[in-house]
């Protein structure tokens, strides 16, 4: 076997003098099966770490509203109180950094958007009636 075809046979790591690292495999024989349907979600087949989602999350949920009273509100976001837990709300969206000139703590508002990651992200906000908070 020539050299030629050795280093295509095997993984060749060449470092260079700026730090960066390459790595050459050799080509793709175009044989490897690939298993075109996803991995099984189904709780039997999930690790024992991981567990189905409790709360909303981009994955399980679309548009939602929430109505609940404003405990605190900073630049671009607030704290809203449904009555059942505390949201943090993520208000860029509609008022960009200008959120304490438009909503006060107390008030009572209806908010449109959807969760993500740690935090709700508001499309709209509107005052609700008190009897709703």
């Amino acid at each position: 076997m020539n050299r030629i075809n050795i280093l295509l046979l095997t993984p060749l790591f060449l470092l260079l003098g700026t730090g960066c690292v390459f790595v050459l495999t050799p080509p793709s024989t175009g044989q490897e099966s690939v298993d075109p349907s996803p991995a099984s979600t189904e709780p039997e087949n999930l690790p024992e770490n991981l567990t189905e989602p409790t709360e909303p999350t981009p994955s399980n949920t679309g548009q939602e509203s929430l109505t609940g009273t404003v405990e605190r509100v900073w630049e671009d976001g607030l704290s809203l109180n449904t009555g059942d837990r505390t949201v943090t709300v993520d208000t860029w969206d509609v008022y960009g950094d200008d959120t304490p000139n438009h909503v006060t703590v107390g008030s009572c508002v209806t908010i449109t958007g959807d969760f993500d990651i740690r935090e709700f992200d508001a499309d709209t906000l509107t005052e609700a009636e008190a009897a709703s908070c």
